[in-house]
């Protein structure tokens, strides 16, 4: 690829045309090891993929959610892959085994979806390539301002006590971009959060992380100097770092020197006592919009349409609200029903 790059500009002297040959050479091998993983897997569960796309869809009671693309909108407005409800999963059937290498080397399980930055399109991606996020904030001070996601490499990135050690939802995402971490990326994260700056005289908003978390404190002191840098940054996030860690201490720091432009909320076991700024995993189906452990996120049941459309997580009047998601991730178990559809909580 470096070697029709270098064509591209002795023949052209056009940066950016050789750095888009570059991008669609990639996205070309990333299509490749994906039809090669689908190959595989069927083959090993026994399942022909291709009669079953062939199959005309079935109706009636039996029949599964509609595909969604990426511009598809369900009823009011989701774009969640299951409509008038979620899944929630058996955690057992979630779970890596405990001697599974990703396990033990403390990797994604699909270790060969992490890129070097130097060699990526663009470290933060727009929300709009996410159902669950969505492209814009639509709602409380954040309103109007485009959403971008970053995602690290799960387990490599994470402190072992994270209660989704073995069970982390990136156990389903074999197609998704991980950026490995480290200078590179700092220094292409660095050069976008400038561009965006720019772009954005209004305020943009970065989520932290799709996959992975916080990795030393340097890395949380660089995002603490941005927010200094970039008057227009906004954050928010989750992580697995306690704040007796020094990671998480600096986490918290950064939470109460910039309420209005840093929310990132502490991932705790569901048995722990709730307290501000925390969200928790819940694996079975909720009794309503609230349960004991917290309030029920309003996307995973259509309550809203995306993160954009609802701002629970950051809004001021809940930071004091734990947030409860419902667990999903590999083998998925029984369908739930919504919850009681009133309407998100006002950010």
């Amino acid at each position: 690829m470096s070697g029709q790059y270098g064509v591209i500009l002795r023949r052209t002297g056009n940066v950016e045309l050789g750095e888009a040959v570059l991008a669609f050479r990639r996205l070309e091998d990333e299509v490749k090891r994906a039809k090669h993983l689908v190959g595989e897997l069927s083959k090993a569960a026994g399942i022909d993929v291709k009669s079953i796309l062939r199959s005309p869809p079935r109706t009636g009671p039996d029949a599964v959610a509609p595909r969604v693309g990426s511009n598809t909108r369900l009823p009011g407005g989701s774009r969640s892959r299951f409509v008038g409800g979620t899944h929630h999963a058996d955690r057992a059937r979630a779970a890596l085994p405990a001697d599974h290498r990703a396990v033990v080397q403390a990797q994604s399980l699909f270790h060969k979806s992490v890129v070097d930055p130097k060699f990526s399109p663009r470290v933060l991606v727009s929300g709009h390539n996410n159902s669950k996020l969505g492209r814009t904030v639509e709602k409380g001070s954040w309103k109007g301002m485009p959403i971008f996601q970053l995602t690290l490499e799960e387990r490599a990135t994470c402190p072992t006590s994270c209660t989704l050690w073995r069970e982390c939802y990136g156990n389903t995402l074999h197609l998704a971009r991980r950026h490995k971490h480290g200078p590179a990326l700092i220094i292409a994260l660095r050069d976008e959060l400038d561009a965006l700056n720019a772009k954005y005289p209004n305020g943009f908003v970065v989520r932290l992380h799709v996959l992975g978390d916080f990795y030393s404190v340097p890395y949380v002191d660089f995002w603490g100097r941005m927010l200094v840098r970039q008057e227009n940054l906004h954050v928010w996030g989750y992580t697995a770092w306690g704040p007796e860690t020094p990671i998480g201490a600096r986490i918290a720091q950064l939470n109460e020197e910039f309420p209005g432009g840093w929310v990132v909320r502490e991932s705790v076991g569901p048995d722990t006592e709730p307290l501000a700024m925390q969200v928790t995993t819940i694996w079975r189906q909720p009794e309503g919009p609230s349960v004991d452990e917290g309030m029920v996120c309003p996307q995973q049941f259509d309550r809203t349409a995306t993160c954009g459309t609802c701002g629970l997580c950051w809004s001021p009047a809940h930071r004091n609200t734990r947030i409860v998601f419902v667990g999903h991730g590999r083998n998925t178990g029984g369908k739930s029903r919504p919850v009681d559809a009133k309407p998100a909580p006002s950010a």
